[in-house]
């Protein structure tokens, strides 16, 4: 019988779906239990049902029942291409088996062997020399690894022992990382396919019920789909889906950004995205009431060059974690210091983690019984994050109100951005919950919606150390990745996880990029510019274009006094932030963990284009010879206007003739590329190096045979140059022009500069 759309189920459960030439076999009976050796254990009964899934919609399919085993699955028809299943598991069991699924994914280059690909599990694992699949992994909470890993390889571990980390990542599973690499994990959703083949995306609607994980074996002919059962009550596990992609997308994570959206009733437009100054990563917890103002008053002298937002006060305001209070440093209170900061033409930010308390704290002393504690009755593991800390249990209604008034309490103040952290501490993994009828899952949802209640529309929340999936719907930006640090590599070079790492951070931003604007604004973590860090040039013009590129929150944090003019136009140039709502296009996501290539298209007045970055993130000076054959829309003629953002060099790029660039090392090449146009008497808008985006600043734009109209505005008092073809020798007028001439670059190549004032400048080009 089919069921939805061409699902016919088997007698013992089993059904098989179809893409093209991709295929999953799935099946809900297989799992630890049926090793129990009872045939009429899995005796399965049929029926046809409609579901209304979250986010999706009606949709129809069926439900299972099998025969004495307390278990129910349920699977739904979405369309042609994806399909979703949950089950319901009444034993009492730590790890509920959704479905396993056997899997191959359709040849889709003609040019190879017709053949599926070697991950169904009767065909062969690849042999030496051969391509394997890439599998995109994504970790718990924000500070998780997130990256590719391929066929057969071992996943990333912490660099730090088990004991100092597991309690910032356990989530659904432990990742299993043995030395045979048995298994690749991932938490809440999972990304496997190769160049030149189909590709196969699982993920769950919601982390509501519970925490889901998806395992891989590490021959990638099997995959489960998996929940943590920790809760005494039993329920259904969350929606997951699996989505088939008979050729592998540029943008695979498009859909399942919007169903999951959807699910977690996500606000259709988020609020401006925030830029600004945080203290952290110049003070640390040294930070005082004057220093605070030393730099409000350097923000407010560089305004008109550089308008940022917010001043967010971080970590060492307080007595102690979970005393809320302000310490000796900041004896007039913090409800001055905010009126101070508003006054002063900023938004006022503060950092505090709500669910986190130092052991000698008063809060602990006065509630002990707070603490998230061990079955034997010992702290549960909070992880070490500098410090060993108490994480309290939010299973307890009055723990999540105290959560709720501390950020009354913040509000009350007057501070309209909070920053909260550690989020991960009111579920660790070990904690014997007070109310066990609730998931780790449950518990979290409920408590971040009471904060985000308490808090009140109009209060912008930043999570971070927050396990991804509770969250969406209700905070407003999501660190993605480790803190950045001083240093591109953390202390433990090899740790790609929570130590601070630039590289890290940079990484998780590039393949958690799709998040932004669909689940929240994306929070990379701040940019760091002064000259006492260890970072170079180039590696500080990587970070501002991987910053920039993905779309999410820009925030300094430095002694602004401390950063020289040369380095603070690179923070210039990143103003306003890029609105990249998820389209970044990232195209060997599944062949490399940190993509060395990733894109974007541009469209306004002055035509269409693409952002195109070319990173080297090793150590030593790379010669890369580039084609941009990675552009999905590619022009008919090959032949391309090319400007590169950080040198100022523009290329003519011909159909057949690769450019040839060299990259130093952890740097970056950022290429404006526009199509050329045919006509040979209209002048064409290449560029600028005013804006990182190379078209966000011109914000009108008309083009006639002998005249060239714009307008050109970032909101900033600002100088530099714009490139155009243009096929005369171009006459300069408006209030953006300078009594620089042009300056030919090349045949009808010009590079003109300008000086735009905070309101926006004119620029009149004429034969």
């Amino acid at each position: 019988m089919d069921y939805g759309d061409g699902l016919e189920v088997g007698k013992d459960g089993d059904f098989e779906f179809k893409n093209g030439g991709c295929v999953a076999k799935i099946s809900p009976r297989v799992g630890r239990k049926s090793l129990k050796g009872s045939e009429d254990l899995w005796r399965v009964k049929v029926e046809s049902a409609e579901f209304s899934l979250p986010g999706v919609g009606d949709r129809k399919g069926f439900r299972l029942e099998f025969d004495q085993a307390k278990r129910k699955f349920e699977a739904a028809w979405i369309d042609n291409s994806a399909i979703a299943v949950r089950v319901l598991d009444e034993e009492e069991d730590n790890k509920i088996l959704v479905c396993e699924l056997d899997f191959q994914l359709g040849q889709n280059d003609t040019r190879d062997s017709p053949e599926f690909e070697v991950c169904s599990s009767c065909n062969p694992c690849p042999g030496p020399g051969s391509d394997p699949l890439g599998v995109l992994i994504n970790g718990w909470q924000s500070w998780s690894f997130s990256g590719s890993v391929k066929q057969r390889q071992l996943m990333p571990r912490p660099a730090t022992p088990r004991f100092s980390s597991k309690g910032f990542h356990d989530g659904a599973f432990r990742k299993v990382t043995t030395m045979k690499g048995e298994r690749h994990s991932s938490e809440m959703f999972i990304l496997i396919g190769k160049k030149n083949s189909g590709s196969i995306l699982c993920g769950f609607l919601t982390q509501v019920q519970y925490y889901g994980a998806i395992e891989v074996h590490r021959f990638h002919r099997r995959m489960s789909i998996m929940s943590r059962s920790d809760a005494s009550t039993p329920k259904w596990t969350d929606w997951a889906v699996i989505e088939l992609f008979e050729r592998k997308p540029p943008t695979p994570f498009n859909r399942y950004a919007e169903w999951t959206a959807r699910a977690n009733q996500v606000h259709e437009s988020f609020k401006e995205i925030p830029a600004g100054w945080c203290s952290w990563y110049h003070y640390y917890d040294k930070i005082s009431y004057d220093s605070v103002h030393e730099n409000i008053a350097k923000l407010q002298g560089i305004r008109a060059q550089l308008p940022l937002k917010v001043i967010q006060v971080d970590d060492g305001w307080q007595k102690k974690w979970g005393d809320w209070e302000p310490n000796d440093k900041f004896q007039r209170g913090m409800g001055t210091l905010a009126k101070e900061i508003e006054q002063a033409g900023f938004t006022p930010g503060l950092w505090l983690a709500p669910f986190a308390a130092d052991k000698g704290s008063e809060l602990i002393k006065k509630h002990p019984e707070w603490r998230a504690l061990r079955s034997n009755g010992r702290l549960a593991n909070s992880g070490n994050s500098g410090k060993w800390f108490v994480g309290l249990d939010v299973s307890q209604d009055a723990v999540v109100e105290h959560a709720a008034n501390e950020i009354r309490k913040a509000v009350s103040w007057g501070f309209r951005y909070l920053k909260l952290d550690f989020l991960y501490a009111g579920v660790l993994y070990d904690c014997d919950r007070k109310d066990r009828g609730k998931s780790r899952a449950e518990v979290l949802r409920n408590a971040l919606a009471a904060i985000r209640e308490a808090a009140g529309p109009d209060v912008f929340i930043v999570g971070c150390g927050c396990p991804l999936g509770s969250a969406i719907g209700l905070f407003d930006a999501m660190r993605i990745g480790c803190d950045v640090g001083p240093n591109w590599y953390g202390d433990l070079k090899w740790d790609k996880w929570n130590l601070p790492s630039v590289s890290t951070s940079l990484r998780n931003s590039i393949t958690r990029s799709w998040m932004n604007q669909h689940w929240w604004v994306n929070d990379p973590d701040c940019v760091l510019l002064r000259t006492t860090t260890s970072l170079t040039d180039d590696e500080l013009r990587t970070i501002a274009t991987v910053v920039t590129l993905t779309g999410g929150m820009f925030m300094l944090s430095d002694a602004l006094a401390e950063v020289p003019a040369e380095r603070l136009r690179i923070a210039k140039i990143m103003w306003p932030p890029f609105p990249n709502k998820g389209n970044l296009i990232v195209p060997k996501l599944l062949e490399e963990q940190s993509p060395s290539v990733v894109l974007t298209h541009i469209e306004n007045d002055t035509g269409v284009g693409y952002i195109y970055a070319l990173f080297n993130w090793s150590g030593t000076t790379s010669k890369k010879l580039v084609t941009f054959d990675e552009i999905p829309k590619k022009s008919s003629s090959g032949q391309y206007h090319c400007v590169e953002f950080w040198t100022s060099k523009y290329y003519s790029v011909q159909k057949g003739k690769p450019i040839s660039v060299e990259i130093p090392p952890h740097g970056v090449r950022l290429f404006v590329v526009r199509q050329m146009e045919d006509s040979e008497s209209r002048a064409q808008y290449l560029g600028s190096n005013i804006h990182f985006s190379c078209f966000n600043e011109v914000t009108s734009y008309c083009s006639g045979e002998d005249k060239v109209e714009l307008t050109l505005n970032v909101n900033q008092e600002t100088d530099g140059f714009v490139y155009m073809s243009v096929p005369w020798d171009p006459k300069v007028s408006g209030t953006a022009s300078t009594s620089t001439k042009p300056e030919r670059q090349g045949e009808q190549i010009w590079k003109i500069p300008v000086a735009v004032q905070p309101d926006g400048s004119s620029l009149v080009i004429t034969r």
